[in-house]
C-alpha cells in the first residue's frame, strides 16, 4: 500500500479499513432476480448484447441486429451450400472481438475458410458521412493490421428484389477474400 501511494503521489495510509465487497442478496430468490435482470431463459454466457434483446432476429440459433444482416446471412448460407466441400467456409455473425489496440468491436460477419479469415460489414447510408467514414477507415486499418480483409456490402443489396445481385457480389468477394480464386 505504501509503495502504491507513493507512485500515485498520495499520502501514505495509516491503516486499512476492511469492508464487505459483495452486496446483500436474498438467498431465497436470487436466481429469479438474476433471470429477470438478464432477460430470460434464452440468455447464454456468450457476452453478446444482442442476445439480451428479445426483438433481435434469430436464425439457426444465431442472433442478428437487423433484417439486413439476416438477408446477408441467408445469402452467405446459399453460397456456403453451393461451395465444394474442399472450399467451404464458416460463418460467424456478430462475433465480439478484441483487437490489440484494446478496442472491442462487433463486425457483422466473420468468415473463416481456406486458412484465411475475412469480415463482411453491411453498410447503410450513414457509413458514407464524413465523420463515420473516418471511423470506418480507421477500423478497416486495424483489421488489416491483423491480416483480415474487410468487404462492405451496400445495404441496398439486402433488399429482396436485389438478392441475385447480393449472391453474385458475395460469390466474388468471399472467394477472393478467402483466397479461393474466382
Amino acid at each position: 500500500m505504501k509503495s502504491h501511494a507513493q507512485r500515485m503521489y498520495l499520502p501514505t495510509p495509516e491503516y486499512v479499513d476492511v469492508q464487505h465487497a459483495l452486496p446483500n442478496i436474498d438467498v431465497k430468490s436470487w436466481r429469479e432476480t438474476l433471470q429477470q435482470q438478464s432477460g430470460g431463459n434464452d440468455v447464454s454466457n456468450s457476452a453478446r448484447r444482442e442476445r439480451l434483446d428479445r426483438n433481435s432476429p434469430v436464425l439457426d440459433g444465431l442472433t442478428f441486429t437487423n433484417a439486413e444482416e439476416v438477408s446477408v446471412y441467408e445469402a452467405l448460407v446459399r453460397l456456403q451450400v453451393s461451395t465444394p466441400e474442399e472450399r467451404t467456409f464458416a460463418i460467424s455473425p456478430l462475433p465480439g472481438t478484441r483487437i490489440r489496440a484494446g478496442n472491442v468491436w462487433t463486425p457483422d460477419f466473420l468468415l473463416i475458410g481456406n486458412g484465411a479469415a475475412m469480415l463482411i460489414e453491411v453498410d447503410g447510408p450513414h457509413h458514407g458521412m464524413e465523420r463515420r467514414r473516418a471511423d470506418v477507415d480507421m477500423r478497416d486499418a486495424q483489421w488489416r493490421r491483423c491480416g483480415v480483409q474487410v468487404r462492405r456490402v451496400p445495404v441496398e443489396y439486402t433488399r429482396p428484389e436485389r438478392s441475385d445481385e447480393l449472391d453474385k457480389w458475395l460469390r466474388v468477394e468471399v472467394r477472393d477474400g478467402l483466397g479461393f480464386g474466382r
